[in-house]
C-alpha cells in the first residue's frame, strides 16, 4: 500500500484523493496576483511533488497588493513569482513549483491542464489558444479553468473541449469591452482566496467527472450572497 503523506491525512478519504495523489501532469498557472498567489499555494498543498506547477508572471509586489494578494510586506519590490515561491516553500514544502518571471506568450509552455488567473483579456486569449492546441490531442485529460475577480464578485469558467467554442465566442471579448471600475474597490483578500478555492474545487470535481457534474460557469456576488451556476 502506498504510504500516505501525513500532511494530506485529513483529506485522504475524499472521493477525489486517489486521482489527485496520482496526478502527474504539468499544471500551468497564468498570473501570480490576487487569484494566482492563493491558487498556487492551494494546489501545492494538494498535488504530489512528482508533478510540476509552472507559474507565469512578470510583475513585482507593491504595497497596494496587500489588499488582496497572498504576500507579506517583506515581499514588496520582489517579483511576484519569487514571492509565491517563498510562500509555497514555507507553507507547503512543495518542491515541484517552477517560476517563470516573464509574460505568458504564444511560445510559452502548454499543458492540457491550465489555470487562467490573469487580470486582462489579452493574456486569457493567448493562454486559451495554447490550451486548445493541447486539448485537441488529449481531450479526455484537458481542462481550462478561468477565474475572474472583482472585489466581492467572482466568476469561474470550467472549460472542457466540449465547451471550448461556446467559451471563445461568448466570453472571450476584448479588454476595451471591460467596464471601468472604482479603483478603490477592486480587490479583497477574502474573495481572492474564495475564487482560488472555487477553482481548486472545480479541478477536483473534474478529476472525478464520472461521479459528479461540473458546471461550465460559476458566479458569486458577495454583497448580495448570490450564487449562480450554468451547465
Amino acid at each position: 500500500m502506498k504510504n500516505i503523506d501525513v500532511k494530506k491525512s485529513r483529506f485522504r478519504d475524499a472521493s477525489w484523493f486517489e486521482k489527485v495523489d496520482n496526478f502527474n501532469m504539468p499544471v500551468i498557472i497564468g498570473g501570480a496576483g490576487g487569484i494566482g498567489s492563493w491558487l498556487t499555494l492551494f494546489l501545492a498543498r494538494m498535488l504530489p511533488s512528482t508533478g510540476y506547477i509552472f507559474l507565469y508572471d512578470f510583475d513585482r509586489v507593491e504595497e497596494v497588493n496587500m489588499a488582496g494578494q497572498l504576500f507579506e510586506f517583506g515581499h514588496i519590490n520582489k517579483s511576484k513569482v519569487v514571492a509565491v515561491e517563498d510562500i509555497v516553500d514555507r507553507f507547503s514544502q512543495y518542491t515541484g513549483l517552477s517560476c517563470q518571471n516573464e509574460k505568458y506568450v504564444k511560445d510559452s509552455l502548454k499543458s492540457p491542464v491550465m489555470f487562467s488567473a490573469f487580470d486582462n483579456m489579452e493574456a486569457r486569449k493567448v493562454m486559451f489558444e495554447n490550451w486548445k492546441s493541447e486539448a485537441a490531442s488529449n481531450p479526455e485529460q484537458a481542462i481550462f479553468i478561468d477565474g475572474r475577480l472583482l472585489a466581492e464578485q467572482l466568476q469561474v469558467f470550467f472549460v472542457t473541449p466540449e465547451h471550448a467554442d461556446r467559451y471563445e465566442k461568448e466570453y472571450l471579448f476584448d479588454d476595451s469591452e471591460v467596464p471601468d471600475t472604482n479603483c478603490s474597490y477592486k480587490q479583497t483578500t477574502h474573495f481572492a482566496a474564495a475564487i482560488a478555492a472555487k477553482m481548486v474545487q472545480g479541478f477536483t470535481n473534474w478529476l472525478i467527472k464520472d461521479e459528479v457534474e461540473l458546471p461550465f460557469y460559476y458566479e458569486e456576488i458577495g454583497s448580495l450572497f448570490l450564487t449562480n451556476s450554468v451547465e
